[in-house]
């Protein structure tokens, strides 16, 4: 890895938190959850950066939506491209976003199991936030 690519990687890893902080405590916002290569410390400047958006129960879809677009337009001025998978609340309810189908899991229908759904590969931000 030569010089530039190192400060460009060293810059990525700390404006990216910086963005996420920006947004803590908005609408609920508790945390993000990141996967994929950034979560690997393995991230390249061709791909994107992968998140799920953690919320206080129970999930505002509108207040949720308006968090990712905030949080997508800060990326996007960076030119940094954002992959998220879904917008859950601490119980479990999630809108998955992929394909910008937003769809809504409703608890009758079954919630996602956060302790599940994330392992070693996940980074959880703030850290030591509890899922």
């Amino acid at each position: 890895m030569n010089n530039m690519n190192e400060t460009n990687f060293e810059y990525i890893y700390s404006l990216v938190p910086e963005i996420v902080d920006r947004n803590i405590g908005k609408d609920g916002l508790q945390a993000v959850v990141f996967g994929g290569s950034y979560a690997e410390h393995n991230w390249d400047p061709s791909g994107d950066i992968d998140m799920d958006l953690i919320f206080d129960a129970p999930l505002n879809v509108n207040h949720a939506l308006t968090v990712l677009a905030d949080i997508r337009q800060q990326f996007a001025n960076n030119k940094l491209s954002l992959d998220v998978r879904l917008c859950a609340d601490t119980d479990g309810n999630a809108i998955f976003i992929h394909n910008e189908n937003k769809r809504l899991r409703y608890p009758e229908v079954g919630k996602v199991n956060l302790k599940n759904l994330y392992d070693h590969t996940n980074v959880i931000y703030p850290k030591g936030f509890a899922l």
